[in-house]
This record gives C-alpha cells, sequence and structure tokens, in this order.
C-alpha cells in the first residue's frame, strides 16, 4: 500500500551456568511514541545509521489478518511516512546501512503464501524491491564485502542463503546459516539450528570451536533422553577481536520436564567463554553499547501472568568486565512493553528501542490489540 508522505513531528533523538548477581538500577526506557492500534500493530525493526538518521519499521493488521509494513524516517527534527512498494506484506525483520542512501531491509512475507518475501533497498529517494523469493519468509540480512548482501530465507524448518554480489543474485542451502551478524561488512557471522557458531572466512563458513563453553548439544528429536538442545537467538559481533553469541539451553532429563536456562558467550581473540546471566531469565534481542558491553532485552521465567501475557520485555546491561544491572519491566500507561529490537544512537550511550504495547486481556494472548511503540533509554 503506497501512501503519502506524512510529517509527525517528535523530539527524540538530539564457563558457568550459575546465575549472575545483578545490581538494579533506577531509571528505565521512556516511551517516546505509539502508533495505531488496529487490532495488531508493531514496531518490528529499527536502523539507526546516525542521530539524525534514524528508520523504524511498523507492520498492521485488521481482524489479525495479514500484516502490512510501514516505514518512518527520522531526520533530527521529524519523523516521516515513507511509501514503501506496493504489494508488500508482512513486516520488516531487519535493515542494514552502508551509508544514508544505502539500505538495506529484509520483508517476512505472508506466512501462509508463497512469492510476498522480498528484500528492499533504499537508494536516498525512493524503496524499492531489489529481489523477491516464493519462500515462505525472508528473515536476516547483513553487508559482505564492498558491495555484497547476504540474506537468510527459511522455508519449512529449512535455511538457505541469498547472496548478492552487487549485480546478481544467487541462492545456495545453507544450515549453518539461522541468524546472522557483522561488526563490518568484512567480519560476517551467524549462528545454526546444530548449536554451531560460524564466522565467514574467504567464501566459507567456519565452525567456531567453543570448547566447554557449552554444554554438548544433543537433540530432543525422536525421545532421546537426557537431551540439551542449544538455541541461539542472535549473534553480536562488537569488534574484530569481541563476538557476543545469546540464547538458550534447553535440557530434558525426561519427557515433559524442560529447564531453560539462558545462554551468554563471548568470545575474546580466539577464545570463548560462558558468562552467567541473570536467573530466570531469556535473552530475545541485543545490541552493543559501543563501550564493549551489551545491552539485551528477554523474558523473565519466573514472572507471573500479567495483564494479558505471561511476561513483559526485562532488559539488562553487561559491561565489558562481565558485571550486570537490570532495569524494571517494560510497561507502559495501556499495559505491558515488547521490545522486538533495539540499537545504540552512535557517538552517545543512548539506546531506541522498539516493539508493541497489548492493550487487553483477550482468552488468546496472540489475538491481544496491540500498539507499536518507540522507546527511548538514556543511561
Amino acid at each position: 500500500m503506497r501512501v503519502g508522505a506524512v510529517v509527525v513531528v517528535l523530539t527524540l533523538l538530539g564457563a558457568s551456568g550459575a546465575a549472575a548477581t545483578p545490581t538494579p538500577t533506577p531509571s528505565g526506557w521512556r516511551l517516546e511514541r505509539t502508533f495505531g492500534a488496529r487490532t495488531w500493530d508493531g514496531a518490528d525493526a529499527v536502523l539507526v545509521v546516525a542521530s539524525d538518521d534514524v528508520w523504524v519499521f511498523r507492520s498492521w493488521a485488521r481482524d489479525f489478518e495479514v500484516r502490512i509494513p510501514v516505514a518512518y524516517h527520522w531526520d533530527g527534527v521529524r519523523w516521516t511516512k515513507v511509501p514503501l512498494p506496493k504489494g508488500l506484506k508482512g513486516g520488516v525483520n531487519r535493515a542494514v546501512a552502508r551509508s544514508s542512501d544505502d539500505v538495506w531491509a529484509t520483508v517476512s512475507g505472508d506466512q501462509e503464501v508463497r512469492g510476498d518475501a522480498a528484500v528492499l533497498h533504499w537508494d536516498g529517494a525512493h524503496w524499492t524491491v531489489a529481489k523477491k523469493t516464493k519462500a515462505l519468509g525472508l528473515e536476516d540480512v547483513t553487508l559482505v564485502g564492498k558491495r555484497g548482501l547476504m540474506a537468510v530465507e527459511r522455508d519449512s524448518g529449512e535455511s538457505f542463503v541469498w547472496r548478492f554480489d552487487g549485480r546478481k543474485w544467487a541462492r545456495t542451502r545453507n544450515e549453518r546459516v539461522w541468524w546472522l551478524g557483522g561488526s563490518s561488512a568484512n567480519d560476517v557471522w551467524s549462528v545454526a539450528l546444530d548449536g554451531g557458531v560460524y564466522r565467514y572466512v574467504k567464501g566459507r563458513w567456519k565452525r567456531q570451536k567453543l570448547g566447554k563453553a557449552v554444554p554438548a548439544h544433543t537433540s530432543c528429536a525422536g525421545g532421546r533422553y537426557p537431551c540439551a538442545d542449544v538455541s541461539w537467538g542472535g549473534v553480536v559481533p562488537a569488534s574484530r577481536t569481541r563476538t557476543w553469541v545469546f540464547g538458550y539451553l534447553s535440557a530434558e532429563a525426561k519427557e515433559s520436564e524442560t529447564v531453560e536456562t539462558g545462554l551468554l558467550l563471548r568470545r575474546d581473540g580466539d577464545t570463548w567463554k560462558r558468562l552467567p546471566v541473570p536467573r530466570n531469565w531469556i535473552p530475545q534481542r541485543a545490541a552493543t553499547d559501543g563501550k564493549g558491553g551489551l545491552w539485551l532485552a528477554g523474558r523473565q521465567l519466573d514472572q507471573p501472568v500479567v495483564e494479558n501475557a505471561s511476561y513483559k520485555t526485562v532488559t539488562w546491561h553487561v559491561t565489558a568486565d562481565g558485571v550486570w544491572q537490570g532495569l524494571p519491566a517494560l510497561t507502559a500507561p495501556e499495559g505491558p512493553g515488547f521490545l522486538y529490537a533495539l540499537a545504540r544512537i552512535p557517538g552517545t550511550r543512548s539506546m531506541i528501542g522498539v516493539g508493541s504495547i497489548r492493550l487487553s486481556d483477550p482468552p488468546d494472548p496472540e489475538e491481544s490489540p496491540a500498539k507499536a511503540a518507540i522507546w527511548r533509554l538514556d543511561p
């Protein structure tokens, strides 16, 4: 759905499994803006190129049907609603940029209908469709080299990689890629369903030797017990010498006896180390703090049911030295808040988070009306 530009004025930007011992902090996220709500409304992705160059991607749906993506741009003074190509469905899962006039984004597509997933490109003036696929979904994307791009397609439990060399696209099946990350276009990483962590070296994925940083990955498929499934939520390279990987370990002694434990690994040079994480908490989103540490947003497992959901987003910060500080659970006057993505404003310690606010208490939490929301954190 193509719409004309709409200007919205807003002043926003100017190896052990033992639990960590956190220090709560008094401050928290500040709600800056909400969008909607129709039946469902959420902000799915955020890209901060500079303090005056920010993209937020929202998706909305009526009657819980197919979502429609919408793009907003912040120029340091106001938010502008920017038209996307017609016919897009789903949400924008991730966006990356080489510059303000070279931005890429993946659109998930309709999960029930093939042919809607797409890679978009912004040239400084317009969003265009760079690639469409017949898959059920396009997820992650990262820059590779001077002109290249890599996007992850997921289809019926399998993963494929779309590689763009600046001129043409090529698709290959690759189970080593599930989530992508890069400290630069020349330092690309992935995590996979097999519990592995991989680095892209000279055109090939090289599995990292994690040593005893995580337990051996033994699939629970087929009723094999005891078992331990490692499920990675993402990889965040902070520099060429430091990389963070987060997710959770699901251990089962026997059927219906599952214990989930948050996982956080840190690479320094060639050494991987597992850091303690807050007890009963699973990290789901992360971004570097610019000082060697990490901001993480996730779910609290022992949190009681609140209003219309089993959890609110709980945010933690871990310093380069492994010291944890926690923030209060994300809330808003209308209901509990959920963070779907976060990013740091370059040159500052401030963070931008995007997500949704649930508005009611229906029998099915997945059918809760929601507003898209933007938060800011100034630690």
